[in-house]
């Protein structure tokens, strides 16, 4: 019997997400912006930061999430856990995805949707979320 014909929920492996994203950040070869210093230099994050459980991957999870979402038309199931010591106040808990491959692409989109031509802009990733669920919303409500 299937693990899903039980009743088991399967969960991607959280730490091999991150490192798999950051494979994917590196590989953009642009710095992930999280805000700009007094002087106006940009404060850039550290890939491995920006990969970790209670770094940027929850916000690059819920974004995907909500890219995923919109083309699909369900999620992919990101829990998250309050950490006040996490960089954005949350910890990525579950992922319980049955494919690494649909979070990564969904990601990259997100990602992509975040960025410049010069950087990835982390603060974009919350307008990536509002405006996919925006128009996941929009068409439910065409829909009814």
């Amino acid at each position: 019997m299937e693990a899903a014909e039980a009743g088991v929920t399967m969960a991607l492996d959280i730490d091999y997400v991150g490192r798999v994203l950051a494979s994917v950040l590196s590989d953009r070869g642009r710095p992930i912006v999280i805000d700009q210093k007094e002087n106006g230099e940009p404060y850039i994050l550290p890939i491995d930061c920006a990969a970790a459980p209670d770094g940027l991957l929850p916000v690059v999870l819920i974004a995907a999430e909500a890219v995923f979402r919109e083309g699909i038309g369900q999620g992919f199931g990101i829990e998250l856990e309050r950490d006040i010591g996490a960089l954005f106040g949350y910890r990525v808990k579950t992922i319980a995805a049955s494919s690494l491959t649909a979070v990564m692409i969904a990601a990259m989109e997100a990602i992509d949707q975040a960025a410049t031509q010069d950087q990835i802009m982390a603060i974009e990733l919350g307008r990536v979320w509002e405006e996919a669920l925006a128009r996941v919303y929009e068409r439910e409500r065409g829909e009814a």
